[in-house]
């Protein structure tokens, strides 16, 4: 069977598509974030309420302003509702909107393999103004693991602050994000050791791919838990030394597409 000849009109035509869908999306968050604003029983939070928060960031990176920041806080129910899930906060770069919601207890199904943030509601306010942060200072950059790199490890500082061991600040903070990072390419590895290759898996019916998956999942998740944890006290160290000074210029970045928002469930 020949290949498909792409025309110019054809690139052009899923460009356009492309373009198309991105707007309409960008069109909703719009309407979505002015949700999250106008509604009654969002919270206005403006320094110095969390007070330790804003001048936490404040000290770090003095040219963001932080403490003209204000923080919306919606109920959880409404994040689900308007298609936010269960994330915990999130920083919008183009509205400059910074929102959480977090509550200590981790939410969400539950499932012997979900890894789950234990966050506090000061440590994902400081997480979102270090994302704020990054973009007001010019640091911005195509890519996600970058920009989420930034917002933990400049929290490094705070969470030692409190007590926390390096140990706590992998499990309670970085986990999720680096897991659900790992998982995928760790899965392909798992799998090929079993003789499925990437294609082969590709090619099978969507019932005997979540039966493969299901199949080899316990040894997909050890490793995975195994690797991120490592990856995690890595980042520890990196920006320990950027905290006390010393440029390393080391990053555990792996690229990825763009996100207009940097969520953290």
């Amino acid at each position: 069977m020949n290949a498909k000849k792409y025309t110019i009109v054809d690139l052009v035509e899923a460009n356009h598509k492309r373009i198309s869908s991105t707007k309409k999306q960008l069109e909703l968050l719009r309407k979505n974030i002015d949700k999250i604003r106008n509604n009654v029983n969002t919270k206005k939070i403006n320094y110095p309420t969390f007070k330790e928060c804003y001048e936490y960031v404040d000290n770090l990176f003095p040219r963001a302003n932080v403490k003209r920041v204000t923080l919306y806080k919606p109920s959880p129910l409404l994040m689900q509702k308007l298609g936010f899930g269960h994330a915990g906060g999130f920083y919008d770069r183009i509205s400059k909107i910074v929102v959480f919601t977090r509550s200590r207890s981790p939410v969400g199904p539950r499932d012997k393999y979900a890894i789950k943030a234990k966050l506090n509601q000061d440590e994902v306010i400081v997480h979102e103004l270090c994302h704020y942060s990054y973009f007001e200072e010019g640091k911005s950059s195509v890519s996600q693991e970058l920009n989420e790199e930034f917002a933990y490890g400049w929290s490094i500082g705070y969470l030692r602050q409190k007590g926390y061991s390096d140990e706590d600040i992998v499990e309670k903070n970085f986990l999720p994000y680096l897991y659900n990072n790992y998982r995928n390419p760790i899965a392909f590895s798992v799998l090929a050791r079993h003789g499925i290759s990437k294609d082969d898996y590709g090619s099978f019916s969507k019932w005997k791919k979540n039966s493969t998956y299901m199949k080899h999942r316990s040894q997909i998740h050890k490793e995975t838990l195994s690797f991120a944890t490592q990856e995690g006290l890595k980042l520890v160290n990196i920006y320990s030394k950027k905290l006390n000074g010393e440029d390393s210029g080391k990053t555990v970045d792996k690229g990825s597409n763009f996100s207009f928002l940097d969520f953290d469930d």
